[in-house]
């Protein structure tokens, strides 16, 4: 059961997209009442049990991150093993930043949902502090304000957050506290899972992704841990950990996240503002307001976007047809959020890809929703991702436990995981896959032990490139998009369309920085 406030949330932009989308708003609606059925749910959340107001402060007086770890992935790969590690572990230990961690170890506590922080900073400057609005730690939706031209400003600073975090994990690793390192990680985790209840797809996408690396990385560590082959934390601390990543009963259940509805509401307010009611577009103001929603993120454009825009009016549906078809591709991705990702209808192109990206007439519309497809893999992915992560730290605490590695993914259980998660790419529903290379892989012509040869494909623009595993580590892998186990022989991850395995563990992360090592390229 979700806090009821929370609920809100979810239940107002359901019913904004059920009854609002394909309703012009008439002539005398005001600009904001879209943003205000966005907000509204947002606002109800009690300031007690707001991250935003918690979290948002520290970042604005966070010191600049080295320039080295310009990214959340930069930091991730660098770890404390590329250049500049020395000025980012002291970044990572001054007083401002200690504040962002201490805020966010105080804002991921609870693990109740009904209870929990939310990240609930409404859109525009409305029920904003000057202060945030001053440090440019809100999104911006213009005057008059359109949902659709949002900038969310805060985001860099969130990014800034992450880049921190993984500093940090890396600066108590080599101090010999993986349990420490681990905790951080997952603080970070609890954090962008608030962020994933965002309603918007920017930061709902941002979220994820952070949410996958953050995963990833506890892998990560792990391993880094396992191949030096001594534990800085017991058997008990690694269930800890275990512990808090429960699903069902915790906080992240994955299966309780929404999709994003407030492009869709935004939208809706775009088609009101630009189309004459049961007509076409408004000639005095499509091509100005379309101009400023384009070029949101790039001003520089705005008068070329301009004229772009007034060349398209001409060609454009009119308001009915326009709000009829977004009306369409919500239902039909609606649906799909739904549904199992082996049913039948989600192998169908989306009536977004069919009927918009393939015509001019709905112009305003295409473009707004081109990250949708990436939200629904993200989704599908963080479930192998979370389910590995908790598998490979079953594994290591029955390393720790019995010296030895478990002759089966099962011997884990209960002890150090409550039960083998599913391969979500599996339609047979299978578990993910488990092996220890050398004893479990093909022998030689006489019956030798030989390394295991696994091929990598991460993604671009890092090269692809062999490696030979040995009995020291295990593998845990999913099957992947082609559905057929085949002990990552071929590693091509989450490809669509080319057969391969998706190695969970060791993470690809952490080969590929050993490759980069061994090449003298950690640069």
């Amino acid at each position: 059961m979700l806090n009821p406030a929370r609920s809100r949330i979810c239940r107002v932009l359901v019913l904004a997209g059920a009854l609002g989308i394909g309703l012009l708003a008439s002539a005398n609606v005001r600009a904001d009442e879209f943003s205000n059925r966005i907000n509204a749910a947002l606002k109800a959340i009690p300031e007690k049990l707001r991250s935003d107001a918690v979290l948002l402060p520290k970042l604005g007086a966070m010191d600049p991150a080295p320039a080295v770890m310009s990214t959340q992935q930069r930091a991730a790969m660098l770890a404390n093993k590329g250049p500049g590690w020395a000025e980012s572990s002291a970044w990572a230990q001054k007083p401002n930043q200690a504040e962002v961690l201490k805020a966010l170890d105080e804002i991921t506590k609870e693990e109740d949902r009904l209870k929990a922080f939310v990240f609930a900073q409404p859109y525009g400057v409305d029920g904003v502090s000057v202060d945030l609005v001053a440090k440019e730690l809100y999104t911006e939706l213009g005057d008059p304000p359109l949902v659709s031209a949002a900038r969310h400003l805060y985001m860099p600073a969130l990014e800034r957050a992450g880049i921190l975090c993984h500093v940090e994990a890396s600066r108590r690793l080599e101090a010999g506290d993986l349990a420490g390192a681990l905790k951080v990680m997952g603080d970070w985790l609890f954090f962008c899972r608030q962020m994933a209840d965002r309603p918007t797809i920017r930061e709902k996408k941002w979220a994820l992704e952070s949410m996958k690396l953050a995963l990833e990385r506890m892998r990560d560590l792990v391993y880094q841990e396992q191949i030096t082959g001594k534990f800085t934390t017991d058997a008990a601390g690694i269930r800890k950990v275990n512990d808090r990543l429960k699903e069902r009963r915790g906080f992240l259940q994955l299966e309780r996240i929404e999709m994003p509805e407030a492009d869709f509401v935004g939208r809706e307010q775009l088609l009101s503002k630009v189309m004459l009611p049961n007509g076409g577009p408004n000639e005095a103001v499509f091509a100005s307001t379309m101009a400023r929603v384009s070029a949101t993120e790039r001003p520089l454009k705005l008068f070329s976007a301009a004229a772009f825009w007034e060349g398209a009016r001409g060609a454009h549906a009119g308001s009915r047809d326009s709000s009829a078809m977004l009306k369409g591709i919500h239902d039909d991705w609606s649906r799909r959020w739904q549904l199992s990702p082996f049913d039948r209808y989600v192998s169908t192109a989306t009536d977004y890809r069919k009927f918009v990206q393939t015509t001019t007439k709905f112009s305003v519309i295409n473009g707004a929703f081109d990250d949708m497809d990436a939200i629904f893999s993200l989704r599908r992915e963080l479930r192998a991702e979370l389910g590995a992560t908790r598998l490979a730290i079953g594994v290591c605490g029955f390393l720790i436990r019995q010296k030895t590695l478990p002759k089966s993914i099962a011997a884990t259980r209960p002890e150090f995981v409550d039960a083998i998660d599913k391969d979500p790419y599996s339609s047979r529903g299978n578990d993910l896959n488990f092996f220890v290379p050398m004893r479990d892989t093909n022998k030689g012509p006489n019956g030798e032990e030989k390394p295991h040869t696994i091929n990598l494909f991460p993604p671009a623009p890092a090269p692809s490139f062999a490696l030979d595993l040995r009995s020291d580590v295990f593998v845990i892998y999913s099957v992947g998009p082609d559905d057929a186990p085949a002990r990552c022989v071929n590693c091509t991850q989450t490809r669509v369309g080319v057969p391969g395995d998706y190695l969970l563990y060791p993470p690809t992360l952490s080969l590929f920085r050993q490759r980069l090592i061994e090449a003298n390229e950690l640069k």
